[in-house]
């Protein structure tokens, strides 16, 4: 991963848990309740384990298409996202096919990329937009390898730079989720991001 300049670091670590409390906003519009972000805790880091998560994970990826490139991952545990889905249902406590639950995880997904899309994007003037989200379940072993051929991959391409956002969220004090949200930045926008 690239070595950055604390600078560079703090805009982009402002401005990533500016979009997270957007998020909760914005997700709070859509299920019309109040949504509050407990200070994201956000730093420049390696990837997280996540064994913590439990066996089967979430995952969730978002390309960043513009002109730079990046790309979001989101991490649930399988007791978050049954909670979520739940949660989001029409009458709170039925149940839906495991194809929708997977759509209202992406639609979560694209609530919280777009959020700090938009922010990267005003900031610094740039033409960006989030791809379809893809969706990954399996063991915390799995979704770590499938995380760690994409960072390699991309290694290959361009330098690096991994930020971490450890974030609690509180449905009105009914629901906590915490989910890992983490960014990859090419070295190319780290370099516009002054």
């Amino acid at each position: 991963m690239e070595t950055i300049d604390r600078h560079k670091q703090n805009i982009t670590l402002e401005i990533i848990e500016k979009g997270c409390y957007k998020a909760a906003q914005a997700f709070g519009k859509m299920l019309d309740k109040n949504i509050v972000c407990n200070a994201p805790n956000v730093k420049v880091s390696t990837l997280p384990g996540l064994k913590a998560k439990g066996n089967e994970i979430h995952l969730l990826t978002t390309e960043v298409i513009g002109q730079i490139q990046a790309k979001s991952y989101l991490i649930f545990s399988e007791k978050e996202a049954e909670e979520i889905v739940r949660y989001c249902s029409k009458n709170g406590m039925g149940s839906v096919d495991f194809e929708m639950s997977i759509e209202i995880l992406k639609e979560i997904d694209n609530i919280l990329s777009a959020t700090v899309i938009t922010e990267i994007s005003n900031h610094f003037q740039l033409k960006l937009y989030g791809d379809v989200p893809f969706h990954f379940k399996g063991t915390s072993k799995y979704i770590e390898k499938v995380i760690s051929q994409e960072i390699n991959e991309k290694q290959d391409k361009y330098n690096q730079v991994l930020f971490v956002a450890h974030t609690n969220f509180n449905i009105e004090n009914n629901l906590h989720f915490k989910p890992y949200f983490f960014w990859i930045f090419s070295d190319e926008f780290m370099k516009s991001a002054c």
